[in-house]
């Protein structure tokens, strides 16, 4: 690739890993082979198991996709009761290839865990991976449900409970859905005025949501 065709794939890049792609770059090269040998090293220890993170996260990101994997088996077979496993399990419901790998996998760390915050982080990562797919959807509000009822005061690592989060996918899987009505919406207008969405039934409207995300 020339020079000014990186040049053009680094501007048009949105995060960082594709800017880095663009030039060539591999920040995670240098550590890599350093990172398993520490894990080996330290096999059994909260030392490997950070290490294996470390490794599972950057090898999907920068490296293969088969040694991302064996990290995270490695996880889930020697430490399942390890906090390490919290960001690992999070990160696994973005899979966009192996996702049948990856709920058999937090099938078992729920099964095998006995931290709670771990268990709930399965269910509500196996939810998310099956939720799209029409067919398993039902499986995928059942994790939701599951999550509501046995794991209501349980974190996540960002601070809101699993319940709650599972609690707002249910409800957009009932209501939030293209066809249905749109539920009713109460706010004020820029002159202070009272008004809900219903007031405009039979009216063309046109709702932006936006915020600092």
């Amino acid at each position: 690739m020339s020079k000014r065709a990186r040049l053009k794939a680094y501007r048009a890049a949105e995060t960082t890993s594709a800017q880095n792609q663009a030039l060539g770059i591999n920040p995670w090269a240098d550590f890599r082979e350093r990172a398993e040998t520490l894990a080996f090293e330290a096999e059994g220890t909260e030392v490997a198991a950070g290490a294996w993170a470390l490794v599972f996260s950057n090898e999907r990101e920068f490296g293969s996709r088969d040694s991302a994997w064996m990290a995270f088996d490695i996880l889930i077979n020697d430490h399942a009761d390890s906090s390490e496993l919290e960001p690992v399990v999070a990160e696994a419901r973005y899979v966009r290839v192996n996702r049948e790998k990856a709920v058999s996998r937090l099938r078992q760390l729920l099964e095998t865990s006995s931290l709670k915050s771990l268990q709930a982080s399965s269910l509500f990562s196996m939810a998310k991976i099956l939720e799209p797919n029409p067919e398993q959807r039902e499986e995928a509000l059942g994790y939701y449900k599951r999550i509501v009822s046995d794991y209501p005061d349980v974190s996540s690592p960002r601070g809101a409970t699993f319940a709650a989060m599972s609690s707002g996918a249910l409800f957009e899987a009932k209501h939030l859905q293209v066809g249905l009505p749109v539920p009713d919406i109460a706010s004020v207008d820029e002159t202070n005025t009272a008004f809900r969405l219903s007031d405009y039934k039979g009216k063309v409207v046109l709702v932006d949501f936006w915020g600092f995300w």
